[in-house]
């Protein structure tokens, strides 16, 4: 008996170790397609609308500072989560394991009530993130609204430069390119350092 959970336990262990490894290779590109397309996106902008960008620009970097500090602070509670959904899975593998015994002295019921618990412990750490990843996406959408405006108005206020058409269009296009780029940052940073 003692081998076969000494087995599970070892191919639980390497099927996480599996999983993790092959997300990290699967997500090894959008680590170098992400902050490339994110650069290449505010340099068109540049070119297209000039110095004025720069204060768009200072826009998104005030917004992703914000971020960083959320996203330090969703790190902290990622790490707790795991701990509790490790908790949880220890609890009830052991609950597995001795299930015979528990329920031959009628033990069942104060373990199912620890999984419970640890369980909701688990929940409640998982609101917690969402929460935080929630800031996160909100302070990213309001950067991504933020900066066409503060750009657009850069442009036409402090230069007094006419608001063209063939100005306006593809700069539009490039802040919805930069949106998409700011919108997977989260993710990226999580990815990172997780």
């Amino acid at each position: 008996m003692h081998m076969k959970s000494l087995r599970g336990k070892n191919n639980t262990f390497f099927s996480r170790f599996l999983t993790d490894a092959i997300l990290r290779f699967w997500e090894f590109s959008n680590l170098v397609s992400q902050p490339l397309g994110l650069v290449f996106s505010v340099v068109l902008i540049w070119q297209l609308l000039g110095w004025p960008c720069l204060i768009g620009v200072i826009t998104v970097v005030l917004a992703q500072a914000v971020n960083a500090l959320y996203a330090r602070a969703l790190l902290h509670w990622e790490r707790q989560h795991r701990v509790a959904t490790d908790t949880k899975l220890h609890k009830i593998s052991q609950l597995v394991e001795a299930i015979r015994h528990l329920r031959y002295y009628g033990w069942q019921d104060v373990w199912l009530a620890r999984i419970m618990v640890a369980r909701q412990h688990e929940l409640n750490l998982k609101i917690i993130t969402s929460i935080w990843r929630m800031l996160i996406t909100c302070t990213n959408m309001l950067a991504s609204g933020l900066f066409p405006v503060v750009a657009f108005w850069a442009y036409t206020v402090l230069t007094n430069k006419p608001l063209r058409v063939d100005v306006a269009f593809p700069a539009l296009q490039l802040f919805s390119l930069l949106e998409n780029y700011l919108r997977e940052l989260p993710n990226l940073i999580t990815v990172c350092k997780a």
